[in-house]
């Protein structure tokens, strides 16, 4: 099977090629445009750096529904 990607995902953890993308903000005016596969990956990535020691405030995570 070959690389699954969502054109319109600026990520790099999508599991199909098409669906529904929303902006992740990353703060200070930066933002990405993910697919929900990817948009759980950062949170898990932030959810992990928090875990690890990191301020949490610096690490938001941002819930999928709220961007409907």
């Amino acid at each position: 099977m070959g690389i699954v990607s969502n054109p319109n995902c600026d990520g790099n953890n999508c599991t199909s090629e098409d669906g529904d993308v929303r902006y992740y903000s990353l703060g200070g005016g930066a933002g990405l445009f993910l697919c929900h596969d990817c948009w759980d990956n950062e949170n898990a990535y932030r959810a992990d750096r928090v875990k690890r020691g990191a301020d949490a405030a610096s690490y938001p995570i941002e819930p999928w529904d709220r961007t409907v």
